[in-house]
């Protein structure tokens, strides 16, 4: 996902933060959220989860979720 991640940094960085993090050491925040796959990303919208998508995916499937929510 990380090319992916890093086309949508480029392309929608005037509207979003992209931000990794990994799974091992943040397992309060791996639990709290639901990760039961990697790669997974979590989409918030003014600090709410408005979408999610676990392991790899299409970057047309990432796209459409941002655009949908930005």
């Amino acid at each position: 996902m990380t090319p992916i991640m890093n086309v949508a940094a480029q392309t929608y960085g005037d509207r979003l933060k992209v931000v990794k993090m990994e799974v091992d050491p943040n397992p309060v925040t791996v639990a709290q959220y639901k990760v039961e796959g990697v790669p997974a990303l979590r989409l918030f919208k003014n600090g709410e989860l408005v979408g999610s998508v676990e392991g790899i995916d299409s970057k047309q499937k990432v796209t459409n979720l941002l655009e949908t929510n930005l």
